[in-house]
Parts: structure tokens; sequence; C-alpha cells
């Protein structure tokens, strides 16, 4: 299992502990069955900059979000993705400051969680879509390594099977 990876997303330092392989396997499903083809569109598309790719994610999920997540399922999804994943109590953001050293688990839709992401919803998506990114690194890089065009008609076919 790897290490916890820090990353600091509109000036909050975030860490997330990768899931179990079953919590992980579980979601990944859930993950596939719900938001299907444009997500793994734009996990195949890559790129160098990580911020690129949480955006690319973050565009298809609300897309598709609007058609096929109904409430309890979309809640779901929140809550195994953010499972692991921690506010360090570090802020770089004047704008929402937190206090320092005062960090949290970011447990879906409890009362840290939302004082934390009230007012800044994208910003819980781009944590959300990190954490997608830390937990399936593996599939992302071999999304990447086939190539965009590839990696999406392959995903497809898993989707639609």
């Amino acid at each position: 299992m790897r290490e916890a990876e820090s990353k600091i997303i509109d000036g909050h330092e975030y860490r997330c502990t990768m899931m179990s392989v079953r919590s992980a396997h579980r979601t990944f499903l859930d993950l596939c069955s719900t938001l299907g083809g444009p997500v793994i569109n734009a996990i195949a598309e890559g790129s160098d900059d990580m911020e690129g790719d949480a955006t690319r994610l973050i565009t298809g999920a609300i897309s598709l979000a609007v058609q096929n997540l109904d409430g309890p399922v979309g809640d779901q999804l929140i809550e195994s993705v953010f499972n692991g994943v921690a506010y360090t109590g570090k802020s770089e953001d004047k704008e929402h400051p937190q206090a320092d050293g005062m960090g949290f688990e970011l447990k879906a839709w409890d009362d840290d969680f939302e004082r934390h992401f009230g007012g800044r919803l994208l910003s819980m998506y781009k944590v959300w879509a990190w954490s997608v990114e830390v937990n399936y690194r593996d599939f992302l890089d071999g999304a990447q390594a086939l190539g965009g065009d590839r990696g999406a008609g392959i995903g497809k076919k898993v989707f639609q099977s």
C-alpha cells in the first residue's frame, strides 16, 4: 500500500490515505455503473497537469450527475470517495480561513464537512476528484499509457459489459 499523499487544493491542504482493496473495488464499481463513459474519457485523456485531470474528471462527473444521479446515489459516491480523506488544518485561503492545526477527517455531510466546504462546492468536487486519482492511480496510469483514444475505447467496453 502506498503512503498517504498530501496536496494543497484551493488554498487548503488535504491528506488522502488509500482505501482498502475491498472499499476501492466497491467504490470503483459504483463509479463505473453510475458515471460510466464521461468519467473514463476524462481519466483516459490525462495530462501532466494533475489539476487538469481533476478538472476533466469533475466536468464529466457533474454533467452526467444531472442526468443519472439521484440524491442517495450521488451522496453515496461522495461518501465512498471521501473515505480516508482529511483536511490537515493548514490553510492559505484568507477568504475561507480554517484554524491552523485543527485538522479533521472529511466525513461527508457531518458538521465539519459542511462548515469546511460551505460556499465552496467546486472545491469539494476537486478534493473528491483528487481522491479518485490517489485511489485509482494504477488505472489512471494504464489509461494514459494506452493513449486517450485507445483508453477511452477500452473503458467504454468495460462499462458496457
